[in-house]
């Protein structure tokens, strides 16, 4: 029922794929739904950073040619960051994101499971994928070697 611009943002960046405000249409509730619909229904492409691999589908990863045995929390994690591959993602939005919590900082959450990733995904590789910017949060990519 909020229709402000600041509602609606907020709603988007809460983790709604869509937002419509009220009074509406019924023909353009009926459009957004199917193409939603649509979205869904779509096989995901896999994702890659270096030599790690995501098949988002069929919830499996690899790096080179060892498939990564994963959580399905480790998954979800790792799945977000390949999605804003290169992008530092600060950890009250990773806990927004894959955990549906509010930032506590209190919590480590977000610290123990990026130990868990990397302790299976970086782990006896030269050039780690998973990195800590320090003040800022965790940022997946591949980096030249120093």
């Amino acid at each position: 029922a909020r229709d402000r611009v600041d509602e609606r943002v907020e709603g988007l960046h809460g983790g709604a794929d869509d937002y419509l405000g009220k009074p509406f249409a019924l023909e353009e509730l009926v459009a957004r739904v199917n193409a939603l619909s649509r979205r869904a229904a779509a096989p995901e492409p896999g994702r890659t950073a270096g030599d790690l691999r995501l098949d988002v589908g069929a919830l499996r990863a690899w790096r080179g040619e060892r498939e990564l045995r994963l959580t399905a929390q480790e998954f979800k994690l790792l799945r977000y960051l390949a999605e804003h591959l290169g992008r530092v993602i600060p950890k009250a939005r990773l806990l927004r994101a894959v955990w549906e919590l509010n930032h506590d900082p209190g919590t480590n959450l977000v610290e123990v499971y990026i130990s868990y990733l990397r302790a299976k995904v970086d782990k006896g590789h030269p050039r780690p994928l998973i990195h800590t910017v320090r003040g800022l949060g965790y940022v997946l990519e591949e980096r030249p070697e120093a």
